[in-house]
């Protein structure tokens, strides 16, 4: 378990000391490619339960997409815009 924590160290934030929650990017099929260079073979399932065994908590990388429209969008966008046009006319840019 020493070398896996060693490879997540670059790729883990959160507490620490690692008592209570740390969370990584890192997937866990890149975490079982860096341990088959060290001639280690587990499955991506496995170095899961390993690494919520070491409190581990995976985030994923992508992007949620919304699938709706703020009601409010164009508005804010609106505001801003006129905001800015507002302080560029005043001159104190």
């Amino acid at each position: 378990m020493a070398l896996i924590e060693e490879i997540m160290e670059p790729e883990t934030a959160g507490d620490p000391m690692g008592k209570w929650l740390n969370w990584t990017r890192k997937s866990t099929y890149k975490l079982c490619e860096e341990l088959k260079r060290q001639n280690i073979n587990i499955s991506p399932n496995t170095s899961g339960k390993i690494l919520k065994h070491l409190n581990y908590s995976l985030k994923s990388n992508r992007k949620s997409i919304s699938t709706t429209t703020h009601p409010d969008r164009n508005p804010q966008f609106e505001f801003i815009g006129t905001t800015v046009k507002q302080f560029e006319d005043s001159g104190e840019v």
